[in-house]
């Protein structure tokens, strides 16, 4: 059982071993949400995934881009251009991309932006093979003819406008949809560096320009130098190009996007012999996309193949291993990466037996151990000159590695000063692109504030024209003129002392003034507007305005008197009248004057009436108080109406003092009955004031101001040489008949 075990473990171990990158550290730097599948794919074929992350995504849809994916339905197209684009969508639409009953027509970038359309339960109707990108979308035959049809974008921000600008070349209306932006993360990348130098990192894998140069910008010029001889694997042709642009030696495109597509791209990469994957600058690393695939995988995707045969290879398996130093060594011409999958697996370090080239090393089967001892003899000479082939290329590369130290550094010094230039470079375009957007902003400002001086300027010039216009007519009036002015202005001073102070007496004196200008003036054409102001002045002084300062100076009278007022019920305090049963003085005819002293001294103190009225109580001094401080407030509440002119108040003020009295004071003596008589007759009183209406005059003196002041300006603005028409003069004189006035 113990020997089955170990024998299983060693089965275990052999085929880790013999996975195509059990040997290797992988560099992922995909953002770490978008990461955990190709590193599962990376840790399923034997090898280790370094996660790094040079990219973060993060939501900025505004008001703008939500409400263009809630009315989604209006456009014809509506184009994700990424995985993401479909996430963030959902979040900026309420997890509602598409109405249920919806005609736009998806279309997707790729295809791992179709699986996140399945997955959010829309199924697009145009999807590109790999490599799925902008341009592999604008060829497809569904896009060629969009003129007038309204195309939404749905990406993230500063993403590229190639596509944009293609379907607005093709007559299509777009819009976009920016709903994430991608950000460079704040992350310490020592313990990465710290592993790289120890050559702990054999392969990056980088998804877009933007990742790259994020990249080299985290890990810095050391970094750089470390990346420009780490085998690199993309997910373009365009992004393979930047790389090599920036000193990378080895660089590899991917046929997709997909995880099986890099993790493909990366086996043959790391796997394959150095004299067929070793990139330069001259000759780059060719993928699936610029050559016809030659393998036939059952299991895996195509992956990038470099092979020159045009022959099919034969179905690889699923388990692949990559070929040892020995076999390379000794073999000649050394076969595909897709056939040496063929190869049962077996340990690394293991030694390669020669195959002796060509086919006839294939079709010679190879003898039993036991029928001969020359095939022991055979393969020990051949594993001896294997072993003799690894040391003689393993001191070669010792050699190189030797040779090749001398010029690293300058390697790493030009590959510094060009990451520098890059990242200069990169900066001179992101200053002439804000220096555009400044100089576009300060063209917008000038026109505006150009606009405004220039509105501003026509305003100043219109307003000094009619001041210049004004001051010529002042210039040119004749005395006529100002007199007939200086009765304008007294005309509605006039009205203004009426109607705002209720002075008579000055409005009339104002209008004598103005009728006293008005003849001097002498002109025509006033003779109607003095007899219009000769009847005002006749209305107004046949006017009488009620009296209200002699009505307050009542109310106020009455007040005085309130304190005086004897009260219907008895209380403390109250003086009694002399009775109608006064003792008569004695006589001395009397025979008892004594007796009649003591009934005159008892009538003073004792006082009999007969009352029509039940008597509820005796007053205190606080209710008589309040009695006589009652009939004060609406005494004093109907002034305050008079002095307002509120009729309505003022009366019923009235009404309810006069109520109040009758009710708690006394009405059979005589200084209540005056007090209420003098309630009564101000009540009749009208304290509402009608003005007449005097501005029918003013009106008619404007008019002709009016008509002078057009008159003035067309003769200002007629030819030199010519005479102002007849009869100028003579239309301001027209009464509102249209008959000349006298």
């Amino acid at each position: 059982m113990a020997i089955r075990l170990q024998q299983s473990a060693e089965s275990l171990q052999i085929m880790a071993a013999s996975l195509p990158l059990s040997r290797y550290t992988v560099l992922v730097t995909r953002p770490l949400e978008q990461s955990q599948g190709l590193c599962q794919a990376i840790a399923d074929l034997g090898g280790e995934a370094v996660v790094f992350p040079a990219l973060a995504i993060e939501a900025c849809a505004d008001a703008a881009a939500a409400a263009r994916l809630m009315r989604i339905d209006d456009y014809d197209w509506a184009i994700f251009i990424s995985a993401n684009a479909v996430r963030y969508a959902q979040i900026a639409a309420d997890n509602g991309i598409i109405p249920p009953i919806s005609t736009v027509r998806i279309a997707a970038i790729g295809a791992a932006t179709a699986a996140a359309l399945n997955e959010a339960g829309i199924t697009p109707q145009l999807v590109p093979g790999e490599p799925g990108d902008s341009e592999a979308l604008a060829a497809m035959d569904e896009l060629q003819q969009v003129s007038g049809r309204r195309c939404l974008i749905v990406r993230g921000a500063g993403g590229r406008e190639w596509l944009a600008d293609t379907l607005r070349e093709r007559g299509a209306l777009v819009e976009y949809a920016e709903v994430y932006r991608r950000v460079k993360p704040n992350a310490d990348a020592g313990p990465l560096l710290q592993r790289w130098r120890q050559g702990q990192i054999h392969a990056v894998l980088v998804s877009s320009g933007e990742t790259l140069s994020n990249l080299a910008a985290m890990i810095g010029f050391e970094g750089l130098a470390l990346l420009c001889k780490t085998p690199l694997v993309t997910v373009s042709e365009r992004v393979r190009e930047q790389a090599l642009a920036m000193g990378v030696r080895r660089a590899c495109s991917a046929a997709g996007a997909s995880d099986a597509a890099l993790v493909n791209a990366v086996t043959v990469l790391l796997t394959g012999t150095a004299s067929e994957l070793t990139p330069s600058r001259e000759s780059p690393i060719v993928t699936d996309q610029d050559t016809p695939s030659t393998g036939h995988g059952a299991q895996t995707a195509p992956a990038p193949t470099h092979a020159a045969t045009p022959e099919p290879t034969p179905p690889a398996t699923a388990v692949t291993a990559p070929p040892s130093p020995a076999a390379d060594a000794a073999s000649p011409n050394p076969a595909p990466a897709a056939q040496t999958a063929q190869t049962a697996p077996r340990p690394a370090d293991a030694p390669t037996p020669a195959t002796g080239g060509g086919k006839k090393a294939k079709d010679k089967p190879i003898k039993p151990p036991r029928r001969s001892w020359i095939g022991y003899a055979v393969l020990l000479g051949v594993a001896v000159i294997a072993t003799g082939g690894y040391f003689l290329i393993q001191q070669i590369r010792s050699t190189q590695e030797g040779l090749g130290g001398e010029l690293s550094k300058e390697d790493q010094a030009i590959a510094g000063l060009q990451s520098r230039f890059d990242i200069m470079h990169n900066q001179v375009v992101a200053l002439e692109t804000r220096l555009d957007g400044m100089d576009t902003k300060l063209e917008q400002g000038l026109r505006e504030h150009g606009s405004r001086l220039e509105e501003k300027l026509t305003q100043t010039q219109s307003a000094m024209q009619a001041d210049l216009q004004g001051l010529h007519r002042l210039l040119g009036k004749t005395r006529s003129d100002w007199l007939v002015a200086d009765a304008e202005y007294l005309l509605g001073a006039a009205l203004q002392r009426l109607h705002l102070v209720g002075d008579i007496k000055t409005a009339i004196a104002a209008l004598e003034g103005a009728d006293e200008r008005l003849r001097e003036a002498g002109d025509p054409a006033v003779f109607k507007v003095r007899e219009q102001l000769a009847n005002e002045i006749r209305i107004l002084n046949s006017f009488t305005p009620p009296d209200l300062i002699g009505a307050s100076s009542r109310l106020l009278a009455l007040q005085a008197k309130v304190k005086e007022l004897p009260l219907y019920l008895p209380h403390a305090g109250k003086t009694i009248s002399p009775g109608t049963h006064a003792a008569t003085p004695a006589t001395p005819s009397d025979a008892a004057p004594l007796v009649d002293e003591a009934l005159g001294e008892l009538e003073k103190i004792v006082v009999i009436r007969r009352l029509n009225k039940p008597v509820n109580a005796v007053l205190t001094p606080e209710e008589t108080l309040v009695l006589r401080e009652m009939l004060l407030l609406k005494l004093e509440t109907a002034r305050m109406a008079l002095i307002r002119g509120d009729e309505a108040l003022y009366k019923n003020s009235l009404a309810s003092a006069r109520t109040w009295l009758a009710e708690n004071f006394d009405t059979s003596q005589a200084a209540v009955r005056s007090v209420d008589g003098d309630i009564k007759a101000l009540m009749e009183q009208s304290i509402q004031i009608n003005y007449p209406e005097l501005g029918k005059s003013l009106a008619m003196l404007r008019d002709i101001t009016k008509l002078r002041v057009e008159t003035d300006g067309a003769v200002q603005n007629q030819p030199r040489g010519k005479a102002p028409p007849p009869a100028a003069e003579a239309a301001p004189a027209q009464d509102e008949k249209g008959a000349p006035a006298p």
